[in-house]
């Protein structure tokens, strides 16, 4: 896989196993770190586009999707 090193794709896992507890602050926590990790890997922003938007954070949201699309814009 490229543009993603193991440590984001660890933090990416984790943040989805708080998703799915409905720890969506936990979640977003990790998938920023992700995204920091590995700027350049199309899932850290689709993950965080999908937080925000469990914390009605729909702008934030909107942007992390719109990153995505500068990201991966075949995706």
């Amino acid at each position: 896989m490229q543009n993603v090193t193991e440590n984001a794709l660890d933090l990416i896992n984790q943040g989805c196993a708080l998703m799915a507890k409905e720890n969506y602050e936990g979640a977003l926590e990790l998938f920023r770190k992700a995204q920091q990790d590995s700027p350049k890997y199309i899932e850290c922003y689709i993950n965080l586009g999908n937080a925000y938007s469990c914390l009605d954070g729909h702008d934030d949201a909107l942007e992390s999707f719109k990153k995505a699309l500068l990201v991966d814009e075949n995706n």
